[in-house]
């Protein structure tokens, strides 16, 4: 089974973001539909896309999608296996359980390698260093980056999984871990 791939194309300047959740994405959507009034239109020549810590990541998500009860409506066939009060801890058992041999996980919550598996790419930024990164970006005519939607009351990874949930997100992730080595400790 394969993810679809979100496109977000800027008809102005030819670049196009791949989408990932959790990335920065509302922010970045809403530079490419900015970049998009006038001009004329550019094929494609520059993909992009930007990735996050991967166990930061996963806590976003897991506050804004699990805590607030948003993930019912993410993924309905579940919802009776989901709780807004689950821990972090519960809710990554729940996701390392599920089947993901016959069903597509959430791209909120599936691992960002998995998501970009069969793209290919001319620029992975990092949400940690978008600063620095989106300015790349500039260069190639995109506007300045909002910052958009940021999820509240989310405290650092560390600070949310104990040392044993870490590992096993860390085992999680690995794919993530192992397409960008360096990137993240």
């Amino acid at each position: 089974m394969e993810y679809p791939i979100h496109r977000h194309r800027s008809v102005t300047t030819g670049a196009e973001y791949i989408l990932v959740p959790k990335c920065g994405c509302n922010s970045m959507r809403d530079a490419i539909n900015r970049s998009n009034a006038g001009g004329s239109r550019v094929p494609v020549n520059f993909v992009f896309t930007f990735v996050r810590h991967p166990l930061a990541r996963f806590v976003s998500a897991y506050v804004e999608k699990v805590q607030t009860g948003k993930v019912h409506i993410l993924m309905p066939k579940w919802k009776n296996h989901l709780s807004p009060n689950m821990s972090a801890a519960e809710f990554l058992d729940f996701i390392v359980g599920f089947p993901h041999d016959q069903e597509l996980l959430n791209d909120h919550f599936c691992p960002q390698s998995w998501l970009l598996r069969h793209v290919e790419l001319d620029f992975v930024g990092r949400l940690e260093n978008v600063a620095e990164d989106w300015k790349v970006l500039m260069e190639r005519g995109l506007p300045e980056l909002p910052h958009l939607h940021k999820t509240p009351n989310v405290k650092p990874w560390q600070d949310m999984l104990d040392e044993s949930t870490e590992q096993k997100a860390r085992e999680f992730y690995r794919d993530d871990f192992d397409r960008w080595p360096g990137w993240w400790k």
